[in-house]
């Protein structure tokens, strides 16, 4: 037992440099890698910001009216929201519960793909906090020109599990109100095919 760290020592003496070396290697070996995801993670968002037409819609002002029902009774909800863009991915979160809505309304996010600088597709879900099953699929059509996000939810709400409903989404909270309002009277008149191609016209 005696000879052991004697042993160890001679061990250390003459491989102290491999084992230096070795683990030099690692370490280098590891930030390359990582920087090597890092560049191509941002090579890949230019891309796709290029196919978005460099459009950023990043931004803590937003605000989002939504077209929903609390006990069958339809209603018009309004949210302040932020929205978070890297290349092609958009994240949205509401930072306050809809004023209107004091029974249904609640803190979620979403996780939206961005495409060719026009349309939004994803899913939005509650905050764990809430404690709620609520949850369900958007998509938007997006105008640059008059900043603004058209389009509809579909998924579980306060009301039932098949609901649906119009949202629009711009920079001003009484101007959300009313698109989504002109959204509705638009798609009564149109069922199908509710908004053409170009800019969103509401009228």
């Amino acid at each position: 037992m005696s000879e052991m760290p004697h042993k160890l020592a001679k061990f250390y003496q003459e491989y102290s440099g491999d084992i230096w070396l070795a683990i030099a290697s690692i370490i280098i070996g590891v930030f390359l890698t990582e920087l090597l995801r890092a560049i191509s993670k941002k090579r890949a968002r230019k891309r796709e910001a290029r196919e978005n037409l460099d459009i950023d819609i990043t931004g803590s002002d937003w605000f989002a009216a939504w077209e929903a029902s609390v006990d069958d009774e339809i209603i018009v909800n309004t949210e302040e929201i932020r929205v978070v863009q890297r290349g092609a991915k958009v994240h949205m979160e509401n930072v306050e519960r809809s004023p209107e809505n004091p029974v249904g309304g609640y803190k979620w996010k979403s996780d939206l793909v961005f495409s060719h600088g026009e349309t939004l597709m994803g899913w939005y879900f509650p905050l764990k906090a809430e404690n709620l099953t609520s949850r369900g699929i958007m998509y938007f059509t997006y105008d640059p020109q008059r900043r603004l996000m058209a389009g509809k939810w579909v998924g579980k709400s306060f009301d039932g599990n098949l609901c649906t409903g119009f949202v629009c989404i711009t920079k001003n909270r009484d101007k959300a109100r009313e698109d989504v309002l002109k959204l509705i009277e638009l798609a009564k008149r149109h069922q199908v095919n509710i908004l053409t191609g170009g800019p969103i016209r509401l009228n």
